[in-house]
């Protein structure tokens, strides 16, 4: 790597770092956009979820690093008058490392708890400071992770096409109250979300690569759909997609027949399909691990399946109103809900200027055509580079929306959580879009002057 450009991805890192430690540009610190996203600060946001993580670290403290194999808890207290006691309970007995108040646990199975065993070792490593201050240095370890995998991506963006569009990517992950809120969460570790991705660009970048290094990222690759997985099912076609755009990049570019491209492209969906089944049937062995007989294991894996992606429960004797609802709304309805929602809340003295997705979609798509029509007119020297990244953009599209048809349970009951995969990667790659066009537009127009 050349010295300029490992001098590039120092500066990304830094602008990410700096942005989503520092909030300059306020996107999420109004009562607005606290209220569409069920959080009170940065750090509340999804917390119930972050406590199974603490309730895991708890667990570890006073029973040992392999307590539970791993698993995700938090407190429990039977006779607390609201749930949301156990997530504070939780938040209370590790920030003041009062391990008197873990007296009994609230397991979670709906996934291994890869995050849990991560920061397990973590948190042990960190034993001699405080709770609260291990607390903060474990999200911001999480910062700098999302911080370096995304300088990455950034980077194989500056090379594809050009630095604009690289700072119009980096604007397009900043410029939004969804992505930049989410960073520290111990329980969704976003930097999961486009780590593969990430190993796939640093791999399709290279030019001729042996052998032995194809084999190398594929088993990175792998690992890393084996760690998301293991974090948390959730938003894995969206990965899983996002992970293929660097390999369809680089097939549109260096095209040789359609039998070659379909098996350069075959591969990496396979290992990240085969990382998925196999985080799948290490679920299993570890509920028989915990005396669940092989039946058991499988229907309860069925019910949180079904509960998420699509069908009825009814049949398996859950009849859950709300689920029911979430699972048979109907798809025009659900993506109305998300175009609507809000992807930005501009705050301008007492008024709130409200930017919603369709406005974003709206924005890209116009940005596309004109570079389009620079294309059709031949006013841009490299017609294949800007093609074949507007079709990269639009690739990048099918990534969220994979998980709101295939995982339409979730997606209609989580309007405040799922959202944020319109990041993972498509509007960042929309924004890039943008910043190639006004590269061109302005390169064209000194040409003439």
């Amino acid at each position: 790597m050349k010295k300029k450009t490992i001098g590039i991805y120092i500066l990304f890192f830094l602008i990410l770092f700096g942005c989503f430690k520092l909030n300059p540009f306020k996107v999420y610190n109004n009562e607005r956009t606290m209220e569409q996203i069920f959080a009170n600060s940065p750090e509340a946001w999804s917390n119930d979820s972050e406590s199974y993580v603490i309730g895991s670290l708890i667990e570890s403290m006073k029973f040992g690093m392999s307590s539970g194999v791993g698993r995700l808890s938090r407190l429990h207290d039977e006779n607390a008058e609201h749930w949301f006691y156990n997530v504070q309970i939780t938040y209370k007995a590790f920030e003041e490392d009062n391990l008197d108040l873990a007296n009994d646990f609230e397991l979670y199975y709906s996934q291994l708890g890869g995050q849990g065993v991560l920061f397990r070792f973590i948190n042990k490593a960190l034993i001699s400071f405080d709770g609260t201050t291990r607390l903060s240095i474990m999200r911001n370890i999480n910062v700098i992770l999302i911080s370096l995998v995304l300088s990455i991506i950034a980077v194989y963006i500056m090379k594809i096409t050009n630095l604009s569009t690289a700072i119009f990517f980096l604007m397009g992950l900043l410029l939004n109250q969804w992505l930049p809120i989410s960073v520290t969460n111990l329980y969704w570790v976003s930097w999961s979300w486009f780590l593969p991705m990430a190993i796939a660009a640093i791999y399709c970048l290279k030019e001729n690569p042996s052998k032995k290094t194809t084999i190398l990222f594929y088993a990175l690759i792998f690992l890393s759909v084996v760690f998301k997985c293991s974090s948390g099912y959730e938003f894995i076609s969206t990965v899983l997609v996002a992970m293929i755009i660097p390999f369809v990049y680089k097939e549109l570019s260096n095209f040789k027949s359609i039998i070659v491209s379909i098996k350069n492209l075959i591969i990496p969906t396979i290992i990240g399909i085969f990382g998925f089944l196999f985080t799948f049937i290490l679920h299993i062995l570890r509920y028989m691990l915990g005396g669940w007989d092989l039946k058991d294991s499988i229907e309860f894996l069925k019910i949180i399946i079904i509960k998420r992606t699509n069908g009825s429960l009814i049949p398996l004797g859950i009849d859950v109103e709300a689920w029911e609802m979430a699972l048979s709304e109907p798809y025009l309805s659900l993506f109305k809900r998300y175009f609507n929602a809000s992807s930005l809340n501009i705050v301008v003295g007492n008024n709130i200027y409200e930017i919603r997705f369709w406005m974003v979609f709206l924005l890209i798509i116009t940005f596309g055509l004109i570079l389009g029509y620079f294309i059709k007119d031949n006013k841009i020297e490299d017609k294949n580079k800007a093609i074949n990244y507007i079709l990269i953009t639009l690739l990048s599209v099918l990534a969220p929306f994979s998980w709101y048809i295939l995982a339409r349970g979730h997606a209609a009951a989580h309007l405040l959580l799922d959202p944020i995969l319109f990041y993972v990667p498509f509007i960042p790659m929309g924004f890039g879009l943008i910043g190639y066009t006004i590269s061109k537009g302005v390169k064209k127009w000194n040409m003439t002057k």
